[in-house]
């Protein structure tokens, strides 16, 4: 009988400590499991504060110009003692407050494309050298009128890489407008172009106010503002925006400054030779307009068999916005035929029974969106 207790006992023993270490074993998973919960909710109110700040900081951006738009449209109506200038002026500010709005939502748009990985990046191939030289000149303008200079290098005659043009060109024209913003008259900014190993560094480099080392930390962040006392300092978007292109191709972006010394942006891009989808090589010859989008209305060529009598010419305007229909018929109706519906599937109804020559399509509408009308009118026999 004493052998069979000891032996009761050691299983009991053993049981127990079996039992101790599976307690255990659950305090330590509900331990971190509670610790997961905290942290997870953390990260849900941090989360939550962030889009507090993000819509604040967005409605702010998008009020002050609606005010000022609706602000001098209501000057213009009431007032009867203004004159041609004051009015002109008027105008003026309007269409640069709506030009700040559009850019404002472009960006945003973007911004959600690329986090969404929707946005397909267009790797285009050829000699890059001249195209950052065609979007430097199309910015030397803005620099002239404060008497400031932009000068460009590179220490290669050629590089020729894999590239998103619509990337650079955005990246160029924050960095610089940033660059031309800050600094004072009669200032040089410099951008310079290199080859180290296998990446491509660009460098933007002013003479301008610099930045602290404090304000360095979270120049990237989304609507940052190092000086926010400034009235012309920005929407806060442009460095974030520029910093996610340059991540996009897989590279970095990092800045150097000192306060009253200037700043030096630098992006660094790795180098890519394998042939994209779409091979462009770009030509210095054909790029030497310094407004793009007029460059680009160069190479339309119209039909010689189009009279200046386009009377019979009818257009399907689609478009459920009153202001950009009142905008669109005033340049259209006094040359074309044009007939307005506010929504894709009466739009596509009409489409087939006046069978336009050409469409203009709004993106977002109700029923059916823009790209839904587009994807229909292709699959039409009739249409397409």
């Amino acid at each position: 009988m004493g052998g069979d207790e000891i032996i009761i006992r050691k299983s009991l023993l053993y049981a127990s400590v079996i039992i101790v270490v599976l307690l255990l074993f659950l305090l330590l998973f509900f331990f971190f499991a509670f610790l997961k919960i905290i942290k997870d909710n953390r990260k849900l109110s941090d989360l939550i504060d962030k889009r507090s700040v993000f819509f604040r900081n967005i409605t702010h951006e998008f009020r002050t110009p609606i005010t000022v738009i609706l602000g001098l449209n209501s000057e213009l109506k009431t007032a009867d003692s203004l004159s041609s200038k004051e009015s002109k002026s008027f105008m003026d500010a309007i269409e640069r407050q709506g030009q700040q709005m559009l850019k404002l939502v472009n960006q945003l748009l973007n911004m959600s494309k690329i986090n969404a990985s929707k946005d397909l990046i267009r790797w285009e191939k050829g000699n890059i050298i001249p195209y950052l030289e065609m979007v430097i000149d199309s910015i030397s303008i803005y620099a002239k009128k404060k008497e400031q200079s932009i000068t460009f290098t590179s220490n290669q005659p050629e590089i020729t890489m894999n590239f998103v043009p619509e990337y650079f060109q955005n990246i160029l024209q924050n960095l610089l407008s940033n660059a031309i913003k800050f600094s004072p008259s009669n200032s040089i900014i410099r951008v310079s172009v290199k080859l180290d190993k296998e990446q491509f560094i660009l460098e933007v480099a002013d003479q301008g106010i610099g930045i602290s080392k404090e304000h360095q930390k979270k120049l990237f962040d989304l609507f940052y503002q190092v000086s926010k006392s400034d009235s012309n300092n920005g929407t806060g978007i442009g460095l974030s925006y520029t910093k996610q292109l340059v991540e996009a191709m897989k590279g970095n972006i990092e800045v150097e400054s000192e306060v009253n010394a200037g700043s030096v942006f630098k992006v660094t891009i790795p180098i890519q030779n394998s042939e994209p989808e779409k091979i462009t090589v770009v030509d210095k010859s054909n790029t030497d307009s310094p407004d793009l989008f007029k460059k680009a209305l160069q190479h339309i060529i119209m039909p010689k068999e189009i009279s200046e009598d386009n009377s019979n010419t009818k257009i399907l305007l689609i478009e459920d916005n009153r202001d950009v229909v009142l905008y669109l018929r005033s340049m259209l109706e006094n040359r074309y035929e044009v007939v307005v519906e506010e929504d894709g599937v009466k739009g596509l109804d009409v489409a087939h029974n006046m069978i336009p020559d050409i469409i203009i399509s709004d993106i977002v509408m109700p029923n059916k969106d823009g790209l839904s009308l587009c994807k229909d009118i292709r699959d039409s026999a009739l249409l397409s």
